[in-house]
């Protein structure tokens, strides 16, 4: 047994400034990508009756198909709901984070389409991350490419002008 350790790199957004891609003026896609979600998940419950984890994961979800007659602010409450950190021994973790990530990849690029891609959504209760990696806290984690030339990039001037910042981050990830 033995200890990995990599080094990781990118913007890190916490949930308040990422649930400002969310805005008036996309509020419409940010339902219709919901709601896209919300029916994939319905549609593999519906092929897949007898999974208990598809019938739990379309109930967890299910916030999302009631998005139509929602304010703005409502709306970032209801995804901001869905961010539920899971407990583990070892390291607590985001419930259901890879449909989370895709929903957030296209809210992201419904907002402008010329920000960096967003590369994961990650939470660190403990040691295993060190460096500017937040910890106890959901962080939405940009790719640093084509935001920083000698001078911020357009991309990475869009992003600043969202979040607040454009501040490239490192940290270090280790498995025992």
């Amino acid at each position: 047994m033995g200890i990995d350790l990599y080094a990781e790199s990118g913007i890190i957004a916490d949930l308040d400034s990422a649930l400002q891609f969310i805005a008036d003026s996309n509020k419409e896609a940010v339902i219709r990508i919901c709601q896209e979600v919300y029916n994939k998940l319905k549609a593999d419950t519906e092929e897949r009756p007898d999974s208990e984890w598809a019938k739990q994961t379309l109930e967890f979800f299910q916030p999302l198909a009631t998005l139509n007659d929602k304010t703005t602010e409502e709306i970032k409450q209801i995804l901001r709901d869905l961010f539920v950190i899971e407990p583990d021994e070892c390291d607590p973790y985001i419930h259901h984070s890879e449909i989370l990530l895709d929903i957030w990849e296209e809210i992201v690029k419904s907002r402008d389409k010329k920000l960096p891609r967003l590369k994961e959504i990650v939470y660190y209760a403990s040691h295993k991350a060190s460096g500017d990696m937040p910890r106890q806290e959901v962080c939405f984690v940009f790719y640093k490419d084509g935001c920083y030339k000698k001078a911020l990039s357009e991309k990475g001037k869009r992003l600043k002008n969202i979040i607040g910042h454009c501040h490239e981050s490192t940290w270090a990830i280790y498995s025992v």
